[in-house]
């Protein structure tokens, strides 16, 4: 028989167990369904969880402070020094007048920065954002070394916390998603052992009429593939609705929470869910038949 016609063979005859069987089989699609619905909405949230910390993290800047020898138009210059260090992202010049008008606005009155003005005590200064928090103490002691830097702020202590949490979470996202796929390997194990087992006297009158153990497991093999291909899709559909109209709106309420938009992983969660559920599928019916192979 050609490869070619041995397959469509296959494909035909696990669609058709998957008709007479429907009751388990159905059983054993939800089952996977839910197991990659829990999992797809817990790496959703733990996305987001993580979007929501960068973006706090982001808002730890580091900000220097001239020295008031220098001059405006060496100051600006200097904007050039800073972008060219390795570990910085993004700089802003704040000019000594602006900085001024910050400090008299945040007093609520022009009655500060009319009695400064012509004597403006305020050093001109840049607003610093790092490419990586983790070297933000490095980035901090290379800019103190500058002689045109008067001062240097920035809040360590905060970004080390920060850091630490995000490791945290971290651990945390990746230990739960690893027991959930253990989980729903062990769920779908189970169902389909038990749909196996109720075919069992199946798979000993095909070994009585001369089927090999090669072709049997095939034919169980392409069913298992059917099997999480469908669970996969109806994870996928449902977890698009779910986060879509239901998590997102809810939590939006909290205005400290970001959200990942599901337009923007949509593709790589289809694949993600179809190649695990084919993957699932073939490798738990694989050694679910095996033993009964001996029969």
């Amino acid at each position: 028989m050609k490869k070619s016609s041995s397959l469509r063979y296959f494909l035909k005859d696990g669609a058709s167990n998957f008709r007479l069987h429907r009751v388990m089989t159905t059983a054993s699609v939800m089952m996977l369904a839910a197991c990659f619905l829990v999992i797809g909405i817990f790496l959703m949230i733990f996305m987001d969880i993580n979007l929501t910390i960068d973006k706090v993290g982001m808002q730890n800047e580091i900000v220097i402070f001239l020295q008031d020898y220098v001059d405006d138009a060496s100051a600006e210059d200097f904007g050039y020094t800073l972008k060219e260090m390795e570990n910085i992202e993004s700089v802003t010049f704040v000019s000594r007048d602006e900085g001024l008008r910050d400090f008299s606005e945040n007093l609520g009155g022009d009655d500060i920065y009319n009695s400064y003005a012509d004597d403006n005590p305020i050093r001109h200064s840049y607003r610093i954002i790092v490419k990586d928090l983790s070297l933000i103490e490095n980035t901090r002691d290379a800019l103190i070394a500058m002689p045109k830097i008067a001062r240097v702020r920035a809040s360590i202590d905060t970004v080390k916390a920060f850091l630490k949490f995000r490791n945290v979470a971290t651990f945390i996202g990746v230990a739960l998603v690893a027991i959930l796929a253990m989980i729903a390997a062990v769920v779908v194990s189970n169902t389909i052992r038990l749909t196996t087992f109720a075919r069992r006297e199946e798979i000993a009158i095909m070994k009585m009429v001369g089927a090999t153990n090669r072709f049997i497991r095939a034919s169980f093999l392409v069913e298992g593939g059917i099997i999480g291909l469908l669970a996969a899709s109806v994870a996928y559909v449902l977890l698009f609705v779910l986060y879509e109209f239901l998590l997102v709106p809810e939590l939006s309420l909290v205005s400290l929470i970001s959200f990942v938009e599901f337009g923007a992983v949509w593709h790589i969660f289809l694949a993600v869910f179809l190649l695990a559920g084919l993957f699932y599928g073939i490798v738990i019916s694989f050694f679910t038949i095996k033993k009964y192979l001996r029969v």
